[in-house]
């Protein structure tokens, strides 16, 4: 069973690292001369936008846009900012909501400028003449569009996203309209780039979110938080406990850290992450050496039999099967056990009973470590170029996850608690 959890989690983190395309269509929006394109990555939790068109102003517009369509109220946020320096400083990327897909609809964007400036742009009538209110702030790369009724509120902040809006206008629009981002290049002949993240839409009205954080049950957030808190010292620290007698499965630490590795905006390196494991499993891997050595067979024993001990799964039995292969095969014991799931933790027992040399142990069991997260990492790695598969499944994999969970922590309460004790030595 731990063996299945554990193959159930690292699937599910490997899901929750990947983003949720939040937007059902695209295109061009009035008659563009260069056809816009989108990519949205998955890793990245990044729309990138390319797009043309002559301009967004007057009575009709020309752009690319992403969008869905949504009713009623909601908030539209996300981090922007243009690739390069650009053709036309009038080049403009933002958030949009708008009636329909035709160049004169009526509409409301907040549009930052290549320049520098941020507006609120509106049309309040289908081929009308187009409108700003504008933003104090000069370049923004948090940006926020809001619809309360017919109140479309601008908000925006450099390094994170503002509490009171830039502008506010009155503007009278159908309930169900097209929201979404946008790109302009203000050059027919000129194809330019913009990048989204972090994109969030809130859907008031349907008391639900399409946020990719939002989206997500209860474990999954769990697992999100999880990977979004992974590192190198939570590598080190969480293959240390693994690496003693506590039963925390080392397949969700290093395969999960390694499919963030694999990621090219990561901060960490596949190499560094086996590295800092294997760290982690020698320090465990000392711990429970030392607390043989001066704890002794009897009192080691009767830890392994009590309360505590159980709840590790911990058991004299156990205890014996390790210190009869160390017997029988010698300190090579402790390199080839590192690689047999159950047992990998308790070698360092019966080399503490036998106070094998300290410089030999550390030299084995760095070895057999290390070869055992290679493994791990590679499964990782793996995992990343199979992201989609995964994260099509992860609802399903999230409730089987939740079922074996549970029955896992029934069963180290029962073991703990309830199984009879067996005989002691």
């Amino acid at each position: 069973m731990k063996w299945l959890f554990s193959f159930c989690m690292v699937i599910l983190m490997t899901a929750c690292s990947s983003g949720t395309n939040i937007f059902e269509g695209a295109g061009d929006v009035g008659n563009c001369k260069l056809q816009g394109s989108y990519v949205y990555d998955k890793d990245k939790d990044v729309y990138t936008l390319t797009g043309a068109g002559a301009n967004m102003w007057a009575e009709t517009d020309e752009f690319f846009m992403v969008w869905k369509e949504i009713s009623g109220d909601f908030t539209l946020s996300a981090r922007i900012a243009f690739e390069g320096e650009g053709v036309n400083e009038h080049r403009k990327m933002g958030l949009i909501i708008r009636e329909s897909l035709q160049a004169d609809a009526r509409y409301a964007d907040l549009a930052v400028h290549g320049d520098g400036l941020t507006s609120l742009q509106y049309r309040s009538e289908k081929g009308g003449i187009t409108q700003e209110l504008k933003s104090e702030n000069q370049m923004p790369d948090h940006i926020m569009l809001e619809r309360t009724g017919n109140r479309i509120s601008m908000k925006t902040g450099i390094g994170k996203y503002p509490e009171q809006a830039d502008a506010t206008l009155e503007l009278a629009m159908p309930q169900k309209c097209y929201v979404g981002l946008f790109i302009c290049s203000h050059e027919d002949d000129v194809l330019e780039t913009g990048y989204f993240s972090d994109v969030s839409l809130v859907h008031a009205n349907a008391a639900t979110s399409d946020t990719k954080s939002e989206n997500k049950s209860t474990i999954e957030k769990v697992v999100a938080w999880y990977m979004d808190n992974m590192n190198y010292g939570t590598v080190t620290l969480l293959m240390t406990v693994e690496s003693s007698f506590i039963p925390f499965p080392s397949e969700v630490i290093v395969p999960p850290a390694a499919y963030i590795a694999s990621q090219e905006d990561s901060d960490m390196n596949i190499v560094m992450v086996v590295v800092f494991a294997t760290i982690g499993a020698l320090l465990g891997s000392i711990f429970n050496y030392y607390l043989a050595l001066y704890l002794g067979r009897p009192v080691f024993y009767r830890f392994a039999e009590s309360r505590i001990g159980r709840m590790c799964l911990l058991s004299v039995e156990k205890v014996k099967k390790a210190e009869a292969l160390f017997v029988k095969h010698g300190n090579m014991t402790t390199l080839i056990c590192r690689l047999i799931p159950g047992i990998r933790q308790l070698i360092s027992v019966p080399a503490g009973f036998a106070r094998m040399n300290f410089g030999n142990f550390i030299l084995y069991t760095f070895i057999g470590a290390s070869l055992w997260n290679i493994i791990l990492a590679v499964l990782g790695y793996i995992a990343h170029g199979n992201a989609e598969i995964i994260n099509n499944n992860s609802k399903i994999l999230s409730y089987i996850l939740i079922g074996l969970g549970l029955l896992f922590g029934l069963y180290l309460i029962y073991n703990g608690f309830f199984k009879k004790d067996g005989k002691k030595s």
